[in-house]
């Protein structure tokens, strides 16, 4: 079951507002439900390691000569 809070969650992920689901996650992860607090967890984690690398291939471009 959908609740409020997950609609909340969900609209955080929509706006791409990965800094704020996860302060989100961290206020409530011992009292919800552990299947949603990981997926939620997970899309945050794969976006600040997508971010990361990102800036490392733009750094190692930077590096070359190539921006």
């Amino acid at each position: 079951m959908e609740t409020a809070f997950n609609k909340r969650l969900l609209g955080l992920l929509d706006q791409k507002e990965y800094l704020r689901l996860e302060i989100q996650l961290n206020l409530i992860k011992d009292s919800t439900d552990k299947k949603q607090t990981l997926f939620f967890q997970s899309c945050v984690d794969n976006a600040f390691n997508m971010q990361k690398l990102q800036a490392l291939i733009l750094a190692r471009f930077s590096y070359m000569g190539r921006v």
